[in-house]
């Protein structure tokens, strides 16, 4: 029979390793600088409704449809996604900054965005820390502009975004922002919160504590 010790330390154990199984992955956020061009016009398609996501060598793969692109005339593909109306999304023009995504029933979900500014666009998606560092996949981000970098691309909520620089060397206000969308809407992965690694400190300090206690038996 296992002694009260041993029990408790397995319970203690079991808790922690659930934790840390449960506790999402960090993710990489990357930033691809495209010059000269405008993502919707040019770029991903010539038109809004044709304007999707695909990547330098497997250009005939479509990886990721637009959903909908914010600035000075905002549109919604209502064609493909007819529950977005625009009032899922949030953020504050200018330079640089944040956006939040609040999908309801059918929504889709997330995985590009695009700020375009000045002479060309950044392009920003998150991949978890193992695929960022994975050779095959994106490689610390020099296989950025790669169908397996931007086909692990993680569904999100929120994100950050900055304007590139133009040619002058400065930051031009944001032109419009535009999202794409995730297929198989995956489950969006954050970084784990301040209180998560306290969580995981009190786990591993239970252990500590029962380890220390004499032993008895039942």
């Amino acid at each position: 029979m296992l002694s009260r010790k041993s029990s408790l330390l397995t319970n203690a154990l079991a808790m922690c390793c659930l934790f840390l199984l449960s506790t999402p992955a960090s993710a990489a956020l990357i930033t691809l600088y495209i010059d000269g061009y405008n993502d919707c016009a040019g770029y991903f398609g010539q038109g809004f409704d044709s304007c999707s996501i695909f990547a330098a060598d497997a250009p005939e793969i479509e990886i990721s449809s637009v959903i909908a692109k914010f600035g000075d005339g905002n549109e919604t593909n209502a064609s493909k996604y007819p529950s977005i109306d625009g009032s899922e999304f949030s953020f504050t023009p200018g330079t640089s900054g944040n956006w939040s995504y609040t999908p309801e029933g059918d929504d889709p979900g997330v995985r590009f965005w695009v700020a375009k500014a000045g002479n060309g666009f950044n392009l920003f998606w998150e991949v978890s820390d193992e695929d960022f560092n994975a050779t095959d996949v994106c490689n610390m981000g020099t296989n950025a502009n790669t169908y397996a970098c931007m086909n692990a691309a993680l569904t999100v909520t929120s994100g950050y975004w900055i304007t590139p620089l133009n040619r002058g060397g400065q930051r031009a206000d944001l032109s419009h922002l535009t999202f794409y969308n995730g297929e198989g809407d995956v489950p969006p992965q954050e970084v784990p919160e301040t209180n998560s690694w306290l969580l995981l400190g009190v786990a591993l300090l239970s252990l500590t504590v029962y380890s220390r206690r004499p032993c008895t038996t039942d």
